[in-house]
């Protein structure tokens, strides 16, 4: 007999594991999809309102782990946008500074900026040497970029 209910469904495309249990069916923009009443749902929400009861549509499910595959209902727990920002600010995963694949300094090269202008360096003569922008150069002056730094 095949699998029928969508809990049975569900888990018939998990793999879990001593850490996470991921998703192992379709995916999009990089979360678990799951086809539900229609239509398709994140497979981590579907997961954690099948655990804990249904969640608003302005409330979004986070995970603990920062694995998007990941549905193991402890990795999981609901939160606002606010709340998701905050994660991703204190576990340090969003590109900054020269991680940032189309950053055109580094860490030196700001600080270098910041204190010869100090000294007296014009925006234009800095832009110039460090191949940027004179704005580029004023939003690191004025720590409106590299903030971090």
């Amino acid at each position: 007999m095949g699998v029928t209910t969508p809990k049975e469904r569900f888990w018939a495309k998990v793999t879990k594991g001593p850490g996470c249990w991921v998703w192992t069916a379709a995916v999009s923009k990089g979360y678990g999809v799951f086809w539900f009443q229609g239509r398709t749902v994140p497979a981590h929400r579907w997961c954690f309102e099948h655990h804990n009861g249904p969640v608003p549509d302005d409330v979004i499910v986070r995970h603990h782990c920062d694995n998007t595959l990941c549905v193991r209902p402890a990795h999981l727990a609901a939160g606002t946008h606010g709340d998701n920002i905050q994660d991703r600010d204190r576990r340090e995963r969003q590109a900054r500074g020269a991680r940032n694949g189309r950053a055109k300094l580094n860490p030196n090269q700001v600080r270098s900026i910041r204190t010869r202008h100090q000294l007296g360096g014009t925006l234009s003569r800095l832009a110039r040497e460090f191949g940027v922008s004179r704005r580029a150069v004023r939003m690191i002056i004025d720590r409106k970029t590299w903030t971090h730094i």
